[in-house]
């Protein structure tokens, strides 16, 4: 059982199981090799079409922006996270919204009326689902937002563009890819201030998975308040996209694709059994269709920010995916703030994602038959 984190013993060496975040990032020094992440590319596919490693999924949007984009506006879901847009707004890129449904899809007439006039479309695969297939067939070029599917190469295949991360998914501390079906300008290298960065990210994903193994929780929220705030402060900084290199190219080694699209599906169905039945927790995407890799498990709740501050105190990292940009207007789009202020993310990542999940997943019902008293 789940141990509260006001109740967790100060020896070091009693074990609080701390679940949530991306896997451990290895103390070791990896081989500073071009090839280092040959294997793991080939493995997603990524090898077969112009691939640029950027330093994350942002910046590759940048490039993207900055040397690919077909003129126009770009057509963005009303529903995602400050990120996505980011690149458009700062390279005052005209952005037209679109609407997305409590379901995760995308209103297909809105967007028949929004396509006139755009020169393309920001397609988002919520949570490693694949989008709809009719979004490739209103006539605009596509960009795969992949960041969220990373492990499964055929969410990417379908348009023109594609991006993703690596350290939303593995043991890196920086990474991300564009991919053009036809040519991509090199990236600039990245300066020593960039991999000071990086090497500073490394060094907290590494300090949070030390914390968790000793059961150091104030050293694991210390941690993850660190993460966070550099995750904060890359919204709302200029972006400036450089080649990935030194460690977490190297780190790329690192990846076990094979055993993590394992572990997330055995996972996830964990979740899916042991949440069934559960009127007061609604289970957003109940279906896992075959070879689908999700990045996490989506649940919608009343009491959301209750609940993710309870699983916080049982040791447990949940995500909100996500609070909606304020650029993103209420009233037109109602559904993006419903979602917005229900939605939660539990965790799939980690060693044992199954047994995590069912972990997780007993706390939550313990949490829920206590709501009902």
């Amino acid at each position: 059982m789940l141990m509260r984190v006001s109740d967790a013993p100060s020896s070091a060496a009693a074990r609080v199981p701390l679940i949530g975040g991306p896997p451990e990032i290895r103390t070791d020094p990896p081989p500073r090799s071009v090839l280092a992440g040959e294997n793991f590319l080939r493995q997603l596919g990524l090898h077969l079409d112009p691939v640029a490693l950027t330093g994350s999924a942002r910046e590759a949007a940048a490039w993207w922006e900055r040397h690919l984009a077909p003129p126009g506006a770009i057509l963005v879901p009303a529903y995602g996270c400050r990120s996505i847009i980011q690149p458009y707004l700062q390279a005052c890129r005209g952005i037209r919204f679109y609407p997305v449904g409590k379901d995760l899809v995308p209103d297909r007439e809105a967007l028949m009326t929004l396509k006139r006039g755009a020169g393309s479309l920001h397609v988002v695969h919520y949570f490693g689902f694949p989008a709809p297939d009719w979004l490739y067939g209103l006539g605009l070029p596509v960009i795969e937002d992949a960041v969220q599917g990373l492990l499964d190469p055929r969410l990417w295949s379908r348009g023109r563009w594609a991006l993703g991360s690596f350290r939303k998914f593995g043991p890196t501390s920086a990474g991300g890819f564009l991919l053009d079906r036809v040519d991509i300008p090199p990236l600039p290298a990245a300066p020593d201030e960039v991999l000071r960065r990086w090497e500073r990210l490394g060094q907290w994903r590494r300090d949070k998975h030390r914390a968790a193994e000793s059961g150091d929780v104030a050293g694991w929220l210390d941690a993850m308040a660190r993460l966070a705030a550099d995750e904060s402060a890359m919204d709302d900084s200029p972006i400036r996209p450089v080649a990935l290199s030194g460690e977490p190219l190297a780190r790329l080694q690192d990846f076990k694709v094979q055993d993590m699209r394992a572990g997330r599906r055995a996972g996830w169905r964990a979740y899916q059994d042991a949440l069934a039945d559960q009127p007061d927790i609604v289970q957003v995407l109940p279906e896992l269709p075959p070879g689908v890799v999700p990045y996490g498990f989506p649940i919608l709740t009343e009491a959301r920010d209750e609940l993710k501050a309870h699983l916080l105190q049982q040791g447990i990292q949940s995500t909100v995916h996500w609070d909606v940009p304020e650029e993103v207007p209420a009233a037109s789009f109602p559904d993006s703030y419903w979602l917005a202020s229900r939605i939660l993310t539990l965790p799939l990542g980690g060693p044992t994602p199954e047994e995590d999940a069912r972990k997780v997943a007993e706390t939550l019902l313990v949490w829920t038959r206590q709501k009902k008293g």
